[in-house]
């Protein structure tokens, strides 16, 4: 489900990918991917070490820390925000 045809040849193509996603596994995401064709990469893990990578590397882009929510938090949260009529 995770895989991306796209990972493998952007990866070689371009080498800062891979020293990201190494990054990523050592702050311990289990699962780094590239999302679409390669605008962005995601990292799957727990919190914790992955915020603090995630201040060192606005230094060169943007990086955040997010994550999921159950279906009943989704509501309350878009239900507060106004965005549902």
């Amino acid at each position: 489900l995770l895989d991306n045809d796209f990972e493998k040849p952007l990866f070689r193509l371009y080498p800062v990918l891979t020293e990201i996603q190494k990054s990523l596994v050592e702050a311990g995401c289990k699962r780094v991917g590239l999302c679409g064709s390669g605008s962005t990469l995601f990292g799957l893990g727990r919190p914790g070490r992955v915020g603090d990578l995630c201040q060192e590397f606005k230094k060169n882009g943007e990086m955040f820390s997010c994550r999921t929510l159950s279906r009943k938090a989704y509501r309350k949260a878009i239900n507060k925000s106004g965005y549902l009529f």
